[in-house]
């Protein structure tokens, strides 16, 4: 049986925890607006949350979610338009038997979320009215529209100004930090190890060629992350990704992210059951030399281990 080796004997780097950072934040010199998605205490008291819903614990990812409210039908709407509607149902006036004072219509956004409430000077009452359904604590719109975000690729910064250009609301930026944190990159990392187990145990005992390159976030030597990809040639899927932080790689230069990211990656792919036929990169210097120096030391382990096996016999 073939013995496998590893591309960490080649490598010897002591690499400290590091603080994530986003490499893009703001793209235009233009201030952002948005709202939170904290609930104002009055409407809190007036019981617009659902009880029910509040004593559950938050989820840690979207797996619950129901198909309902993403496929359910949205669109833009003037706030004054729905306030005219709440109008004409509930009337100008306070329903309270005796009572000639007028309901006061009030707005609030919590997040893109609209919520009016209205009670009359008196402090009767009338009701309340929002715009979103609850998802565990948290608006629906809001949580969607982190999500879709970003998993259509999309900046913050240029969605927030289409928002304000057309004068929609919008939530905050650390509002979508915390969406991304305890709900959306846990369910995306869960799909995906899911998805990737499931292609590894296909091609478990199978002959694989593979294809590997790299993807800076940005063009030069100045990158700071990098996303190396090993894919199936054959089948057009990818086996392994791997991110890096230009902080990982000696001298923190960016033109030795793409070795780190190949080395990671045949790691991760070597320790499985696949049988890696060939792999084609690109004319990367680091990887050329990582791959003679790997050639060398699988030729010597081979010629030491069939000389063993002759000696056996």
């Amino acid at each position: 049986m073939k013995e496998k080796y590893s591309f960490a004997v080649f490598r010897q780097r002591n690499v400290d925890d590091l603080y994530k950072t986003y490499p893009e934040d703001e793209v235009f010199d233009t201030q952002i607006d948005g709202d939170e998605d904290s609930e104002d205490t009055a409407l809190t008291l007036l019981g617009d949350k659902d009880p029910e819903i509040d004593s559950e614990p938050p989820a840690t990812t979207l797996n619950n979610i129901t198909l309902e409210l993403i496929q359910m039908e949205k669109c833009i709407v003037f706030t004054n338009k729905i306030q005219e509607l709440l109008q004409t149902i509930h009337g100008v006036s306070c329903s309270i038997s005796g009572c000639p004072k007028q309901w006061i219509y009030t707005k609030v956004y919590v997040g893109s979320c609209l919520v009016i409430s209205w009670k009359c000077s008196s402090g009767h009452f009338g009701g309340i009215w929002s715009s979103q359904p609850m998802f565990n604590r948290a608006r629906a719109g809001n949580l969607l529209l982190s999500s879709c975000r970003l998993l259509t690729g999309n900046s913050f910064a240029k969605i927030a100004l289409f928002f304000k250009f057309l004068n929609l609301r919008f939530i905050l930026k650390s509002l979508f930090y915390e969406h991304q944190g305890l709900y959306i990159v846990p369910t995306v990392q869960s799909y995906w190890e899911t998805m990737k187990k499931s292609l590894w145990e296909e091609r478990s005992a199978k002959e694989v060629l593979l294809s590997g390159d790299a993807r800076n976030d940005s063009p030069g030597h100045c990158a700071q992350y990098c996303t190396y990809t090993l894919a199936d040639m054959n089948d057009k899927v990818i086996l392994q990704q791997n991110v890096l932080d230009v902080r990982e790689v000696e001298g923190r230069k960016s033109t030795n992210m793409e070795r780190l990211g190949f080395e990671q990656g045949m790691d991760v792919l070597m320790s499985t059951n696949i049988d890696i036929k060939e792999v084609i990169t690109d004319a990367h210097t680091g990887i050329g030399g990582l791959m003679s120096m790997f050639l060398i030391f699988y030729v010597y382990n081979y010629i030491i281990h069939d000389a063993k096996r002759c000696q056996q016999m």
